[in-house]
């Protein structure tokens, strides 16, 4: 697979700021996301909208790529809006035990690949 004109979802910014959000703002998502064993799936599913909405906003509506930068993250990516939280003690160490090894896996993970020509499509 010719992969030149491709970007890995998995190193793409987004997919690390939609994890740092869900871990930092909407923690009972995230263990809920990671006992399901969805995370991953999730995180490239919300990068793949958010690459594709940002190339719509820079290409179609005509917008700066950081005001469309701005709009993506804030609706997409971390709304702000989306927040929960762990009461459960016992919660908040199975996610940070479940979290530390989803981190250290990462690496060895398979690439997705979103051709660059499908986020402007």
């Amino acid at each position: 697979m010719d992969t030149t004109d491709e970007i890995p979802l998995e190193e793409h910014r987004f997919f690390w700021a939609r994890l740092e959000h869900l871990e930092m703002r909407h923690p009972a998502a995230l263990l809920e996301l990671m006992e399901q064993r969805r995370l991953t799936r999730h995180l490239r599913e919300v990068t793949r909208r958010a690459m594709q909405s940002l190339g719509h906003l820079v290409i179609d509506r005509n917008l700066s790529l950081d005001q469309a930068e701005e709009l993506v993250m804030n609706q997409i990516v971390a709304d702000p809006l989306e927040r929960s939280k762990l009461h459960d003690p016992s919660s908040r160490k199975r996610l940070r035990l479940l979290l530390n090894r989803y981190k250290d896996a990462i690496p060895n993970f398979p690439r997705t690949y979103l051709s660059q020509s499908e986020t402007t499509e």
